[in-house]
């Protein structure tokens, strides 16, 4: 169950996660150049993603419930339903 899009967790917890969306970004940067496609599935609220958008990245997430989608950020694109039916052509994505 995910509560609104700035905090989920108490605080000591909806920090550390914070801290671990943002090494992962800074992991990515190192690793994969600036504007690059990237779709993350299950992103939940989509932090990572908006930690990515805001380096320079093409984002999209996925999330199994519309309940979950509707609760993320609404600033970051993110897709309800199983990945499987998702249509994203191949190609479409650089790190996923």
């Amino acid at each position: 169950a995910y509560g609104a899009p700035t905090q989920r967790f108490g605080a000591v917890l909806e920090g550390a996660v914070r801290a671990f969306r943002a090494a992962r970004a800074r992991l990515v940067q190192r690793l994969v150049p600036r504007g690059a496609r990237i779709l993350d599935v299950g992103c939940g609220r989509g932090l990572f993603l908006r930690l990515l958008r805001e380096r320079g990245y093409q984002v999209r997430g996925t999330e199994l419930s519309e309940a979950t989608r509707r609760n993320a950020y609404a600033d970051v694109p993110i897709d309800a339903g199983e990945l499987t039916a998702a249509s994203y052509p191949p190609g479409s994505f650089d790190l996923i």
